[in-house]
């Protein structure tokens, strides 16, 4: 699901026993999914994991579960009796208590999904104790129950969920602003809200450039084959038509780094400035992670590689070079983009060097 940079989703984490999601037919799962869409179709703003959808093929599950553990804010146990006897569903639950222990400000929110003999206080099981003294939800008939019935389940717990987020977010501001005086959080929210406004843009002008590089690359790509099969194409005149196609692509590619450049130079002090303040700050958190998946974004296209010049590759497209700014306007755009790798990759700097907890990560795993 797209999720906007201005407000990173908050990560929870769908807890389950397999054997049970195989018995009730795939009804845990798609609850799972079910619940994301409906928060989806009312602008809410969660990343739920869960482990056989979120795993990519060849990743090593349990050191990416252990990771999305860390990362969650919520954790949500789908509880039946099988639940509790399971090793990874106990593992899951006492990774929980402990993070909450640390003061992480993680939340369990536990789903009754099938009744559990003695689920009370009075349990042996210390982790049954501990989570019959949490407040939950029963969907006892979620998987025998009519597709409306479901639905109507799907939207009560969507609603309840929602209400939690919406909990949450007003925490984080909360928190913010007591940690912050007036005039920092004041300076701060106008820097967050000029960043929303300033990253998505620079993401767009990224993703332009690279396109129009790629567009270059092909209309010399063309241009080489033509004039290898039919060497007519290397009069002056054929040459010099190619010559001008390809300075209109790289004005257009030159238009777009500048943009790019434009927007990076304005969000170099407000990224700066928010990072500086929000450091160590759990309630940050959402913050963090907007900034995060912008500029890991633009890393990721900045750095793909086209739209370098070609034309040493073939004697005949120097010819079609007697169009000076055709020869100029490239370096002029890879040194626009290279002052950009320069101010983004000192965003990523910064963003590694804060603390573990106000990326949302334990302290001992890599994203």
């Amino acid at each position: 699901m797209g999720e906007p940079y201005a407000k990173a989703p908050w990560r929870a984490f769908w807890s389950y026993a397999h054997e049970d999601d195989d018995r009730y037919g795939g009804s845990i799962t798609r609850l799972a999914q079910d619940v994301v869409t409906e928060l989806a179709s009312k602008q809410v703003c969660l990343h739920l994991f869960v482990d056989r959808s979120s795993i990519r093929w060849g990743v090593e599950w349990e050191s990416r579960i252990a990771v999305a553990l860390g990362e969650a804010v919520l954790l949500i146990p789908i509880l039946t009796p099988q639940y509790f006897v399971r090793k990874n569903c106990r593992y899951e639950l006492q990774s929980f208590f402990h993070r909450k222990s640390l003061g992480t400000g993680a939340r369990m929110l536990p789903i009754l999904y099938e009744d559990i003999r003695h689920f009370e206080a009075s349990n042996r099981d210390k982790l049954v104790v501990r989570t019959a003294r949490t407040q939950y939800i029963r969907m006892t008939g979620h998987a025998s129950a009519s597709p409306l019935e479901r639905r109507r389940m799907v939207r009560h717990l969507a609603n309840r969920l929602a209400a939690e987020l919406a909990a949450l977010e007003a925490h984080a501001h909360e928190q913010l602003t007591r940690r912050l005086n007036p005039i920092e959080h004041g300076q701060l929210m106008s820097a967050l809200n000029q960043t929303a406004v300033l990253l998505p843009r620079l993401v767009a002008s990224t993703e332009m450039e690279r396109l129009m590089a790629l567009q270059i690359d092909v209309s010399h790509d063309v241009v080489v084959r033509r004039c290898q099969t039919r060497p007519a194409l290397t009069d002056y005149g054929s040459l010099d038509h190619h010559a001008a196609e390809l300075l209109d692509k790289e004005q257009r590619r030159i238009s777009f780094a500048k943009s790019q450049l434009e927007a990076a130079r304005a969000l170099d002090p407000l990224v700066r400035h928010a990072l500086a303040t929000v450091k160590g700050l759990p309630a940050s958190r959402p913050l963090i992670a907007a900034l995060e998946k912008g500029i890991g974004t633009v890393i990721a296209r900045i750095n793909e590689p086209g739209g370098r010049s070609r034309q040493e590759h073939n004697p005949s497209l120097k010819d079609a070079r007697r169009l000076p700014e055709v020869a100029v306007l490239p370096t002029r755009t890879e040194a626009m983009l290279e002052e950009v790798r320069g101010i983004v990759y000192g965003w990523k700097e910064r963003l590694e060097a804060l603390p573990a907890d106000s990326l949302g990560r334990s302290g001992n795993s890599a994203p």
